[in-house]
C-alpha cells in the first residue's frame, strides 16, 4: 500500500486527523515522510513514538544499541537528502 492509496482512503472516508505510531528511533524520519505526503493533503498528523522490541537491547550488548541508533540516523539523512526533496 502506497502513501497515495492511504491518502485516497483518508479522503474517501473524510478522515482529517491521524495518529502515527512509530518505533522510537524512526520517529523523526517517519514524521518527515508523513508530513511531506499526508500533511500536504490537509491531514492533521499526531506522532506517538514508542519503544518497541527492536530498541530493547538487554542481553545483546551495548554495541547493538549504538549500531541501531547509527543506522536510523543514516536513514534519516538519506531521506532528507535523496527522498523528500523529490516528493
Amino acid at each position: 500500500m502506497s502513501f497515495r492509496d492511504v491518502e485516497r482512503f483518508l479522503d474517501r472516508e473524510r478522515i482529517r486527523s491521524v495518529i502515527v505510531v512509530t518505533p522510537l528511533f524512526r520517529s523523526r524520519r517517519s514524521a518527515l515522510v508523513y508530513a511531506a505526503t499526508l500533511g500536504r493533503a490537509g491531514v492533521t498528523l499526531h506522532y506517538q513514538p514508542v519503544q518497541g522490541w527492536r530498541e530493547q537491547t538487554r542481553g545483546r550488548g551495548a554495541g547493538t544499541a549504538y549500531r541501531e541508533i547509527m543506522l536510523q540516523w543514516l536513514k534519516l539523512q538519506y531521506y532528507r537528502l535523496f527522498v523528500l526533496p523529490f516528493v
